[in-house]
């Protein structure tokens, strides 16, 4: 008993050594967060836009999607491939996924996670306020005639809608754009901040990750502030334009509706409230910008599946011009944006981070 007991302590104080050194290496990126939700705090009572509980409104979802969802399907998982794969060596894969720092490092990247959870919570107020600084949308009109005009004289989207099928595809693309696209995105962040085998990637990871939403989302976006196909007739009084579209797309009353979607939004923009995902801006497309992202560090792990990840990205750039969330030259600014951002982050030493120390089986016996 008192060597178990003994053991315990040791494991216990273990994973908060770790823990304190995985907290320590993420301190930067905690600080840049602060930072950022410092500002829209301030932003909040200076400006008396919003309130600040709205800070948190992704809490509780991050407690659902990362805490209970994607971490019961990693443990699912890892026992999964343990009882395949690990035949007399079970015993030995088991101490090794329980390892010090294997669990220091989940339990870092959790904290981390909550951290960006209330990082995009003040990205979200940053975004319902840039309309108000912008004076409206006053760019759609010439986002649109330019992406017109970049497409031979046709808009992008009556390209899509000619396609066969395009009509009958509406609720699988809504779903795609919506609940897969967010497992994909979410899903690699989830990997990178809890996994040791991304410790190399990490610090570079999550600069893309706050570059794309700050950069793109906030900078950007402000500085060519549009609503998007979905709403130019609210913004330039211009109802004929895109018609089309929208009528094409209330056909589709599905729980991940386009047409159902943009309304909520709209109906938030217009009472001034904030809410899940609540904020309308077109230019740049983050939806594109982030697969993109994850697509191009895909391609540094495997060549073969950065061609899948890109091919998702085609995928999710014709989806927003198809759903009237964006013009086409929204997906093409991000995508741009972010292959050079991608470039510029790897030539920064800093920010290369450092393998997890190998862990031989002759180690763990003995731990």
């Amino acid at each position: 008993m008192n060597t178990l007991i003994f053991s315990s302590k040791e494991f216990g104080q273990g994973v908060l050594r770790s823990l304190a050194d995985c907290l320590l290496r993420d301190a930067p990126l905690h600080a840049a967060i602060l930072c950022y939700c410092l500002l829209a705090l301030t932003g909040t009572v200076i400006l008396e836009h919003g309130n600040i509980l709205s800070l948190l409104q992704y809490l509780e979802r991050a407690a659902l999607v990362f805490l209970l969802f994607m971490s019961s399907v990693l443990l699912g998982t890892k026992l999964i491939l343990v009882i395949l794969r690990a035949g007399r060596r079970r015993k030995l894969a088991y101490r090794r996924m329980l390892s010090h720092y294997r669990i220091a490092r989940f339990l870092a990247g959790l904290i981390l996670l909550i951290s960006i959870s209330i990082f995009l919570g003040a990205f979200t107020w940053f975004k319902t306020l840039l309309p108000a600084l912008s004076g409206g949308f006053p760019h759609d009109p010439l986002l649109a005639d330019l992406d017109r005009w970049l497409h031979g004289g046709t808009d992008p989207w009556r390209i899509l809608w000619s396609l066969p099928f395009a009509s009958e595809a509406l609720p699988v693309v809504g779903y795609g754009y919506s609940v897969l696209w967010y497992l994909l995105c979410f899903g690699g962040l989830f990997f990178v901040v809890t996994s040791p085998k991304a410790d190399h990637l990490r610090g570079r990871y999550i600069a893309s990750f706050l570059f794309c939403w700050i950069f793109l989302g906030n900078i950007v976006a402000g500085s060519l502030m549009s609503a998007g196909p979905a709403f130019y007739g609210a913004v330039t009084q211009d109802v004929e334009r895109f018609r089309p579209l929208i009528l094409a797309l209330s056909q589709d009353q599905s729980p991940f509706s386009a047409s159902i979607l943009q309304s909520y939004l709209w109906f938030l923009h217009e009472k001034g409230l904030s809410g899940f995902g609540s904020g309308i801006s077109a230019f740049p497309s983050i939806h594109v910008g982030l697969i993109v992202m994850n697509a191009l560090f895909v391609w540094e792990y495997s060549r073969r599946w950065g061609a899948v990840a890109f091919a998702a990205c085609l995928l999710t750039m014709a989806s927003s011009v198809y759903l009237g969330w964006h013009y086409a030259l929204d997906g093409y600014v991000a995508a741009g944006v972010m292959v050079l951002a991608h470039l510029m982050l790897k030539r920064m030493p800093r920010l290369q981070g450092q393998s997890m120390p190998a862990i031989r089986w002759p180690a763990l016996i003995k731990s």
